[in-house]
């Protein structure tokens, strides 16, 4: 199995992109230090195009970034040295996905993605060592959805994704664990659980070993 000690000293969060209250689509490149409590603006050459919608997550030693607006592209970027690199791969997730979920899974080196809302339900796994997306065809799995949140539980080496929105439909509070062994999804209904919501933050709590859920949007802001 593979776990790379650096993910848990680095310390440091990113942020690309988004939209401005005001209107304009961004591109820039913040970087927050857990140390510190601050946000610092960077300025890497050649970053992305400014974007918004698409998926971010930390890979072991770099952040992976997929998608976003209409793209389908693929890039890293390295907190240490502050340079963003786009990674030429033989196929892609759909161009024009909407938020879909994504999360490092550290035991195998893999990202794992799925939704978006356009009408793609394959589960995507991006190989960190080899630079390739894999397409797989699952059932069961998660319904076609924007929004949903997962993380990766390190203690259990499963992924957890929940809720999300149906595109122009009904917000979601179903809950799937994905197996990236056996490459199954499976649905869990636990007797309390967060009500159905899109767009909220969730992160793996190492010192607790337990996943997080926080806010998230159905309709009004929580």
């Amino acid at each position: 199995s593979y776990f790379n000690p650096n993910e848990l000293l680095v310390n440091k969060a990113l942020a690309f992109g988004g939209l401005d209250a005001n209107g304009p689509i961004l591109g820039n490149t913040w970087v927050w230090d857990a140390a510190t409590g601050v946000w610092t603006q960077k300025t890497p050459s050649s970053p992305p195009s400014a974007r918004l919608w698409h998926a971010l997550a930390w890979m072991g030693d770099k952040f992976l970034l997929f998608g976003g607006s209409s793209s389908s592209d693929t890039w890293t970027y390295d907190i240490v040295a502050d340079t963003w690199a786009q990674v030429t791969t033989a196929i892609n997730p759909p161009a024009n996905l909407v938020l879909p979920a994504m999360a490092y899974d550290s035991h195998r080196n893999r990202v794992i993605l799925i939704g978006g809302g356009q009408g793609d339900t394959n589960t995507w796994i991006f190989n960190v060592a080899a630079s390739s997306w894999s397409s797989y065809s699952l059932s069961p799995a998660p319904s076609n959805r924007t929004g949903a949140v997962m993380a990766y539980d390190r203690s259990n080496q499963k992924a957890i994704l929940v809720g999300g929105k149906v595109p122009r439909a009904a917000y979601l509070d179903d809950t799937w664990i994905f197996d990236p062994v056996n490459l199954t999804w499976t649905e869990v209904n636990p007797s309390i659980r967060p009500s159905a919501r899109a767009d909220g933050g969730m992160a793996y709590d190492t010192r607790n070993a337990r996943v997080i859920l926080y806010g998230g949007w159905a309709g009004n802001v929580s």
